[in-house]
C-alpha cells in the first residue's frame, strides 16, 4: 500500500459486501475489499505474535479482517487474496497487511466469473 499510511473504509453501495479502502492522502488510491468470510465459510487467520503486538490486539474480537479484490477483465474473473489479508484493530484503528503461513489459501481465490455472477454481487458499473 506504498508510503500512504492513512486510509478510511467506504461502502461500495448500501448493503454491499464490497468496501473501498480509500487513501486519505491520495484521492486516486483505493483498494476494493471484501470480508473473506463472505466468500469462504471456513477462513481462519492465525497471526504471529509480532503482528498481534504491532496491531496492539488485546483480543481476537478486536481484529477486523478484509482481503483485497482483483478484477481481471481479460480472464473474466474476480478474485480475492486470501493469503495476505489486511487486519485492522477496531479499537486502535491500526492496520497491517499480513502474509499467512498457510498453504490452504491462494493469492487469487476466484470469487465469481466476471459477467453474470458479479452483476449479482453488485460490482457491475
Amino acid at each position: 500500500m506504498g508510503d500512504r499510511q492513512s486510509y478510511c473504509l467506504i461502502d461500495h453501495r448500501p448493503e454491499s459486501v464490497f468496501k473501498w479502502l480509500q487513501s486519505t492522502q491520495d484521492a486516486d488510491l483505493a483498494f476494493l475489499m471484501v470480508d473473506p468470510s463472505d466468500v469462504v465459510t471456513d477462513y481462519e487467520v492465525v497471526l504471529p505474535d509480532w503482528d498481534v503486538e504491532f496491531l496492539q490486539l488485546e483480543s481476537e474480537n478486536e481484529a477486523v479482517v478484509m482481503t483485497t479484490v482483483t478484477i481481471d477483465t481479460e480472464a473474466g474473473t474476480i478474485s480475492t487474496n486470501l493469503l495476505a489479508p489486511v487486519v485492522v484493530n477496531a479499537r486502535t484503528r491500526l492496520a497491517r497487511q499480513v502474509i499467512l503461513d498457510s498453504d490452504r489459501y491462494a493469492i487469487k481465490h476466484e470469487i465469481c466469473p466476471f459477467r453474470a455472477a458479479c452483476v449479482e454481487m453488485d460490482l457491475a458499473a
